[in-house]
């Protein structure tokens, strides 16, 4: 196994931790609070998730007339909850509810779907499949699996710091694909840039940017059984995290102008908590099409 440096993940919900909030008191919503509150409700949509084996959208390519196999013939751990990576993703959610803290049947309940399908034997058959198909979930479900996997390394709980260990072998095989993937594409990393830089991107980027321009506004779904308009829930709230992460770079920079800096980010907390609301009230609705994967957004 390849040593890796331990990368902190972020939390699963779309504002900052609280501690960045104290520093930004313009953000009106407590995280912390909220996941408390929505903890049950989340942690009882992990578990329909993980025993939902169909529907299921497989992706996988048939290479011959026999190559019809079940989505749970090739994928002994990843099976359940719609697609692969919806599966991966509703595994790192049970266990950021166990980190968090949920009722005792809940967490017993959790602990129990998870142990069924992170074993190591059933996870050195999905890092083969990955192997083998070297673009498939390419690089969605790959980030999903090493957000999971880091949650699980830097877990104070033994158990579930084991199922960290389990996931090791495919860490290791997309931390590989990614190396190779990377070493083919023309522009394969981002610049990252300091607060005052991305101030005057920022202005410059959008500069007539106001409350009533479409990008800061919620999208309405107007068909909740259809799987591809719901993901505009989720373009309301990955909105809402992108404006939160905005403003607290804008408040660090300093040497950015006073007037631009005032409207600009006036004009953003206003539309933050629209965006917001709307997307977590869609990650409970009850169809499946939005709560195979909605929640772990929010």
């Amino acid at each position: 196994m390849t040593d890796r440096p331990k990368a902190k993940a972020p939390g699963h919900h779309a504002l900052p931790s609280a501690a960045a909030a104290t520093r930004a008191p313009w953000v009106a919503f407590d995280a912390v609070a909220q996941l408390a509150a929505m903890a049950p409700r989340y942690a009882d949509i992990v578990l329909d998730n993980l025993a939902r084996p169909f529907p299921h959208s497989a992706h996988h390519t048939t290479r011959s007339a026999e190559d019809r196999p079940l989505p749970h013939e090739i994928h002994l751990a990843f099976f359940t909850s719609f697609d692969w990576h919806s599966c991966v993703h509703m595994h790192y959610l049970g266990v950021t509810l166990l980190e968090h803290g949920v009722s005792a049947d809940r967490d017993a309940a959790i602990r129990a779907a998870l142990a069924a399908t992170l074993m190591p034997e059933k996870l050195l058959v999905e890092a083969e499949y990955l192997r083998s198909n070297p673009s498939w979930e390419r690089p969605y479900g790959w980030a999903w699996l090493l957000r999971l996997a880091t949650v699980c390394a830097e877990s104070t709980d033994a158990r579930i710091r084991a199922w960290g260990h389990a996931l090791d072998p495919l860490v290791d095989v997309v931390a590989d694909l990614v190396v190779a993937w990377t070493a083919t594409a023309e522009w394969p990393v981002r610049r990252v840039l300091g607060p005052h830089e991305f101030a005057d991107w920022f202005t410059a980027f959008l500069p007539g940017l106001a409350a009533d321009s479409r990008i800061l506004k919620p999208v309405r779904v107007t068909d909740e059984s259809d799987g591809y308009f719901v993901h505009l829930h989720g373009l309301n709230l990955s909105r809402a995290g992108q404006i939160a992460r905005i403003l607290a770079a804008l408040e660090g920079a300093g040497g950015w102008d006073a007037g631009i800096r005032s409207e600009g980010a006036s004009t953003l907390r206003t539309a933050l908590e629209p965006l917001l609301r709307a997307g977590l009230a869609a990650a409970v609705a009850p169809d499946f099409m939005s709560s195979h994967w909605l929640a772990t957004f929010a």
